[in-house]
């Protein structure tokens, strides 16, 4: 499969053959996630410069340092717009007993890479994760993405084929 639309009707469609696909009822966390990532946003809030300073923290690993004020701010003087990272949604979508749903991060706010080298790179980490065994996925970029200032894509995979 590889990239997929993000359209509401076409993911309801290839739900309905993939479970591990969410379709447009799937497409947020669970009602518990939801509060889980309320309660993150207040903390961040309170914690962090912003919420780019996070992802910058907590995905590409820059250091933070504590600024005057208090609040904790992850260190800008790296140039991360090489970098590249999968990792667990950490609020994942319902994908179905047998599914995964990772994220693919791109230390830049635009898309640095065509499709199929999109496509390339999780199934590189894919192989990497699995080891071996054998594996579907698909992807797409959200069209509401709730941190622009990182381009990132949604992955949803199984081993379950």
């Amino acid at each position: 499969m590889n990239k997929i639309s993000s359209n509401l009707g076409d993911l309801d469609n290839l739900h309905a053959v993939y479970d591990w696909i969410p379709g447009s009822d799937q497409i947020r966390p669970v009602l518990n996630l939801k509060q889980a990532k309320v309660e993150l946003v207040k903390k961040l809030e309170s914690e962090w410069e912003s919420f780019p300073d996070y992802i910058l923290h907590n995905v590409f690993e820059v250091p933070f340092y504590v600024r005057a004020s208090g609040k904790k701010r992850s260190s800008r003087h790296e140039d991360i717009s090489g970098r590249v990272k999968f990792l667990p949604n950490e609020f994942p979508y319902q994908v179905g007993p047998n599914g995964h749903h990772h994220v693919l991060w791109f230390g830049s706010a635009s898309c640095p890479w065509s499709d199929d080298e999109i496509s390339s790179r999780i199934q590189f980490e894919l192989m990497r994760l699995v080891k071996g065994s054998k594996f579907l996925f698909a992807w797409y970029e959200n069209p509401k993405m709730t941190v622009p200032e990182f381009y990132h894509v949604q992955v949803f995979w199984t081993t379950s084929i």
